[in-house]
């Protein structure tokens, strides 16, 4: 390890692994992140094709979703899940993934029913029957069928509800 990050945080050895915990997550959070592969100041390029495949399914690459995907974009991480502590589940953060073989009627849906302008695909939970979209100012919803969800107010507050098993509020 060369240097700390610049952000606020302490590294931590947990499990025998070392982990950053960054002032942004809990404790929790920011050891299901780095076991995913996260680290502060991670920045990955866009696969080549997301813009075109979003544009394709009539979706946009929204500013809010260009910068969570930057830093998040790749990752599988996993948690204990929601309703058995025993268990783990897992999300993946993949705007391309989550736009793909989707019907993009859905996402449309959504927007409709959340009142957004626009949402960006990305990523997948509770096995990748749940798509994963970001709105413009940061919010992020998760949908699969007619069942939408308010996973958080920004990307931070919903990676923080998907690993600690916060529950989240269902949308008419």
């Amino acid at each position: 390890m060369s240097a700390l990050p610049r952000s606020a945080g302490l590294w931590t050895r947990r499990d025998g692994m070392l982990s950053f915990v960054d002032q942004r997550f809990s404790a929790l959070t920011s050891d299901c992140l780095t076991k995913a592969g996260w680290h502060p100041g991670r920045n990955v390029p866009f696969p080549p094709d997301l813009a075109a495949e979003l544009r394709a399914a009539g979706h946009e690459l929204l500013p809010s979703a260009r910068g969570f995907l930057a830093e998040f974009g790749g990752l599988t991480v996993a948690h204990r899940h929601l309703k058995s502590a025993d268990r783990l589940d897992h999300f993946v953060i993949d705007g391309l993934r989550a736009a793909r073989g989707r019907d993009p009627a859905w996402i449309r849906d959504y927007e409709r029913r959340t009142r957004e302008r626009a949402l960006t695909p990305i990523g997948e939970a509770s096995g990748g029957y749940l798509i994963m979209c970001m709105a413009p100012g940061g919010t992020v919803y998760g949908g699969y069928d007619d069942v939408l969800l308010k996973f958080g107010l920004t990307g931070d507050d919903t990676l923080e509800a998907l690993c600690t098993g916060r529950q989240y509020s269902e949308i008419a």
